[in-house]
């Protein structure tokens, strides 16, 4: 009788927990918020999910139950959700029935259109890559997410930062211009606002950057207001030296992006398929250091799976082939790739030598087409001399870029650029 009575007054207790008013938001599921409420982490919350419902409906008391359980999940992805019965403000947003389920990125609303009940969809449209991508902008996250992307990314950039900082708002406006380079070279870049977190991993002042490569971390040191410095300091370490004198691998895609930052950088077109690959890799890898010691970062590209869209766009046609970009301006190696000292020799010259870069018809192309002003000198060889055909510099302007045929119109002379023969 005794523990019957006991057992009756847990119960009770248990209901009359169960009723206080806030205890299920302390249990982590999902919130009901007021309309004022709601407005303000509209504006607070990079992301956002609301889940629309109304009194009495069973569909949206069930559905409600299942995403109670994934709120964890959800605040690891920096994901806010919360529920809301207020149908006027739900029409607003285009909502014409419940239960329904609204994500909001950046401010900027976004319908569920699938099946609620699918919980995979329901999850992949609340944490999935296109739901936390911002475009131009760097994603913010929690302490729990920022472990996992640590672990899991080869590269990350993590910015500490305060909120409503001066300083961390014109740093935060200057790497922003340098996201979307930084993700096309594989490097994701955060943003993080915790206070505890800098503590922990004794940082000094903010805004503060730190860079992680297989979850090792570097500090930057320089000054981040200026987005390309930092960017090229992430290009440098990307190598933290753990993997030997290895020439980097990269795509079309990431060499564009490299080729469009730094000042000096040389690319090894070749054929992984080659037997002779491997050899001419091993003799240049030899010379990769002394090319980071001038400042010139050294890269390779399988051109076998690209070899089309190669030669349109550096007019490499035969492989394996060697190019330096001197500020975005390439030009070619012609001599004997496996001589080692020789390659080095003629990069440490294209580095220290004031000359005029020799293209091809396919890079001069693509110059005109990027660059705002160009000269140049139209010669021909006799052996191994260089006559001008003309001695006169011609700076081309009216490009007939829409021409099939790439045709030059008339290009304009500049006085006083006599070329001595």
């Amino acid at each position: 009788m005794r523990r019957l009575l006991l057992t009756f007054i847990q119960l009770g207790v248990t209901l009359y927990l169960s009723s206080l008013p806030g205890l299920e938001a302390k249990r982590g599921s999902i919130g009901d918020v007021t309309l004022k409420e709601f407005e303000s982490l509209l504006n607070s919350q990079q992301f956002l999910g609301v889940y629309w419902y109304g009194k009495n409906c069973r569909t949206c008391d069930r559905i409600l139950s299942e995403l109670d359980k994934k709120v964890p999940e959800l605040e690891e992805s920096g994901v806010k959700l919360v529920k809301l019965n207020d149908k006027k403000t739900a029409k607003k947003y285009g909502i014409r029935s419940f239960p329904s389920l609204t994500f909001f990125k950046g401010g900027d609303p976004l319908n569920f259109q699938g099946d609620l009940s699918n919980e995979e969809d329901t999850m992949d449209f609340l944490t999935g890559p296109d739901a936390l991508n911002m475009p131009d902008r760097i994603e913010e996250v929690q302490a729990p997410q920022l472990r996992k992307l640590i672990e899991s990314q080869e590269y990350i950039a993590v910015l500490f930062y305060i909120s409503n900082q001066e300083q961390s708002s014109k740093v935060i406006d200057s790497l922003e211009m340098i996201d979307e380079k930084a993700d096309k070279l594989g490097v994701a870049f955060v943003k993080i606002n915790d206070l505890e977190l800098v503590e922990e991993y004794q940082l000094g002042d903010l805004p503060s950057l730190v860079y992680y490569r297989n979850s090792v971390p570097i500090v930057y040191e320089g000054s981040l207001t200026s987005g390309e410095k930092v960017l090229e300091w992430i290009i440098q370490n990307r190598s933290t030296g753990d993997e030997g004198d290895v020439i980097e691998d990269v795509n079309i895609e990431s060499l564009e992006t490299l080729v469009s930052s730094l000042d000096y950088i040389a690319v090894l077109f070749y054929d992984a398929s080659s037997r002779k690959a491997d050899i001419l890799l091993e003799l240049l890898e030899k010379i990769d250091d002394d090319c980071d010691a001038k400042g010139v970062h050294f890269v390779k590209l399988n051109a076998e799976t690209g070899t089309e869209a190669i030669s349109t766009k550096y007019g490499v046609n035969s492989l394996p082939t060697l190019v330096f970009f001197n500020t975005r301006v390439p030009n070619v190696f012609d001599g004997q790739l496996m001589d080692g000292p020789t390659v080095l020799q003629w990069i440490v010259n294209q580095v220290d030598a004031e000359n005029i870069e020799e293209v091809t018809g396919t890079m001069l192309h693509r110059l005109v087409k990027n660059s705002k002003r160009l000269v140049v000198l139209f010669c021909k060889y006799i052996g191994y001399a260089i006559i001008a055909v003309t001695h006169t510099c011609y700076l081309l302007r009216n490009y007939d870029l829409n021409s099939g045929n790439k045709k030059f119109l008339p290009p304009q002379k500049v006085k006083g650029l006599a070329v001595e023969g």
